[in-house]
């Protein structure tokens, strides 16, 4: 901010403080530094101070401060201190430019209002910028969670991926295949593996990427492909766009490959995260099966969810918080006709429990086969 007064003066300095000529403005409001938001739950926090009356929230030189809008006890009808001899300290260092202290700041008497770089005095105004940033923030994440991970996958269905990743060439010949930029992949797993009855291995790839559409809903893409070589030629197998099927909000979608019945012959498992509600952490699993001339999707469902923030959006008796994970042997004990996970519950109607506990869930996968 400038020292220096706006416009022609208004006062004598040597006379003192123009408090005839002020409206008093920082007398009537206090501002008390906060966290920078760093995740859905500090935005919905912010998103609540808003929702009061005399409430503004405002970001300046990049820190964020919460405005609260009540007159002092002290201010005088004609907007003088009633006790500006004895006022406290914060209220010296903020106000008259003091050539000596320099680092103190002037109220806006002397520099004018303004120079914030973000400014909400509505919940409306704060949601639909932090409905985007938010947005943002997953795209950051996803692309460190990729520049860790690198390009193979990073989660199995049993903990152990059955299956080698893809050169470097073939995954870029994937997403030309899928019509996606290279630069546009946000992070992918592209993976070579029998996922089809025979001794050839088939290309499977999971690819998150941005579609370049400007709406939040659908500014990010999971799709997942499956491709045999002929050649040097890929020619496609199966599809599956995950962010078409469940309405847009997905993202870090990934690929695993395991072989749940012992036959040879890998299942698929289509993992993504669930964007939809920025308060519930959900990340979603497709397992599909060779089934007859084509594949299906045998099992849909969630396994890693945490509904346990989400105190305003869903009922008491949903906002669990819990763990899924395949068991792989007794999964294959009954040849892939029945699947089973080991769940991991920690919080149960929105209350944690003391110790996690573990439950065995099973769930119809295959049909037998005579």
């Amino acid at each position: 901010m400038s020292l220096v007064q706006l416009g022609s003066p208004r006062f004598d300095p040597t006379t003192g403080p123009p408090c005839h000529d002020c409206s008093a403005k920082c007398c009537k409001y206090f501002s008390l530094e906060i966290d920078t938001p760093s995740n859905a739950k500090d935005h919905d926090h912010i998103r609540w101070y808003l929702m009061h009356q005399h409430v503004a929230v405002w970001v300046q030189d990049g820190s964020w401060h919460l405005e609260i809008r009540t007159p002092c006890k002290n201010l005088l009808p004609d907007n003088r201190c009633a006790v500006y001899d004895t006022r406290p300290q914060i209220c010296r260092d903020y106000g008259w430019p003091d050539a000596e202290h320099p680092e103190d700041d002037p109220c806006e008497y002397f520099t004018g209002e303004g120079g914030y770089d973000l400014y909400f005095d509505t919940a409306e105004a704060f949601e639909a910028w932090s409905s985007a940033e938010l947005a943002r923030q997953e795209q950051r994440r996803s692309r460190r969670r990729t520049k860790r991970a690198g390009a193979a996958t990073a989660l199995a269905l049993a903990g152990v991926l059955a299956a080698g990743a893809a050169r470097a060439d073939t995954a870029a010949e994937v997403f030309k295949q899928m019509g996606i930029k290279t630069q546009d992949v946000m992070n992918s797993s592209v993976v070579t593996a029998r996922v089809l009855p025979g001794d050839a291995k088939q290309v499977v790839a999971v690819v998150t990427y941005l579609t370049g559409k400007k709406d939040e809903v659908n500014a990010l893409g999971v799709r997942l492909e499956v491709y045999r070589n002929e050649g040097r030629t890929l020619v496609p197998v199966f599809s599956r766009d995950a962010g078409k099927e469940n309405g847009g909000y997905v993202g870090r979608g990934e690929v695993a490959l395991v072989d749940l019945d012992g036959d040879g012959v890998n299942e698929i498992g289509l993992y993504y995260d669930n964007l939809k509600n920025p308060l519930i952490a959900e990340r979603r699993l497709d397992i599909i099966v060779r089934e007859g001339d084509g594949f299906r999707t045998a099992w849909s469902g969630p396994v890693e969810y945490d509904a346990t923030r989400a105190v305003r959006e869903i009922p008491q008796e949903r906002r669990d918080r819990f763990l899924r994970r395949v068991d792989l042997a007794n999964t294959r004990k009954t040849k892939g006709v029945t699947l089973f996970f080991t769940k991991t519950v920690v919080a149960v109607a929105g209350e944690r429990l003391a110790q996690p506990r573990q439950v065995q869930e099973t769930f119809a996968l295959k049909r037998e086969t005579p």
